[in-house]
C-alpha cells in the first residue's frame, strides 16, 4: 500500500472557443510560469493506501534554473502548501490536479515536492517526507505498468475471443449448414 505524488510549474491559460457559433471559456495547463510570471503547480498522484483520504496537502518548494530556493515577489513566501479537498477513493490509476498562482516570481523555473500530508476518512493522519515521495513514486510507477500489463493481456485476451468468434460465424459454422444441407439434399436426391 503506497501513495504516491509528484508535480509540476504550470498555469492555466484561458481562451474563448468557438463551437457551432457560440462562444465558450475554456481553458488549458500549460507548463512553466505565465506570461506575468504567475506560475501554479500541477499534481499527479496515485491513492494506492487501500483508503479513502479526506485532505490532501502537498507542500512544495520552487527553484530558479541555477537550482536556487526563490521566493513569491508579492508575499515572500517561499513553502507553499496545497490543499486538496476529497474524498479521494483507493486507486491504481493516476489522478491529476491543478493550482493556479502558487507563486508570482518569472524567475521560478521548477518546483520540488518536499511533504505530503494525508488526512483519511477514518481520522488517521500520515506525513510523507520527500524520500518517502521519491520511493514511492516508484511503486506508482510499478504499479501503472503493471495495470498496463494486465491490461494488455486482457485486450489480447479479447481479440483472441473475437477471433474465435468471427471465425465460428463466418467460416466454421456456414462449413457445418453447407455439409449439412449437401448431405440432406443428397439424401433426398436432389443433388
Amino acid at each position: 500500500m503506497f501513495f504516491a505524488a509528484t508535480c509540476w510549474l504550470g498555469y492555466a491559460d484561458y481562451f474563448i472557443s468557438d463551437i457551432s457559433g457560440s462562444f465558450r471559456r475554456e481553458w488549458a495547463w500549460e507548463k512553466g510560469p505565465n506570461p506575468s510570471g504567475k506560475t501554479g503547480v500541477e499534481f499527479k498522484y496515485c491513492n494506492g493506501t487501500g483508503k479513502t483520504i479526506r485532505y490532501l496537502v502537498f507542500t512544495c518548494i520552487p527553484y530558479n534554473q541555477v537550482n536556487d530556493i526563490v521566493s513569491c515577489n508579492v508575499t515572500g513566501a517561499v513553502e507553499r502548501r496545497f490543499k486538496m479537498t476529497g474524498p479521494i477513493e483507493h486507486s491504481s490509476y493516476w489522478q491529476y490536479a491543478q493550482f493556479e498562482n502558487g507563486w508570482s516570481n518569472p524567475n521560478i523555473s521548477s518546483v520540488k515536492l518536499t511533504k505530503v500530508e494525508i488526512q483519511y476518512m477514518d481520522g488517521t493522519t500520515e506525513t510523507l517526507s520527500e524520500r518517502q515521495l521519491a520511493a514511492n513514486l516508484r511503486l506508482g510507477e510499478q504499479a501503472q505498468q503493471q495495470r498496463k500489463r494486465k491490461q494488455e493481456i486482457e485486450n489480447k485476451q479479447w481479440v483472441k475471443e473475437q477471433m474465435w468468434d468471427y471465425l465460428w460465424r463466418i467460416l466454421i459454422f456456414p462449413a457445418i449448414i453447407t455439409g449439412a444441407m449437401y448431405g440432406i439434399f443428397r439424401i433426398l436426391g436432389v443433388l
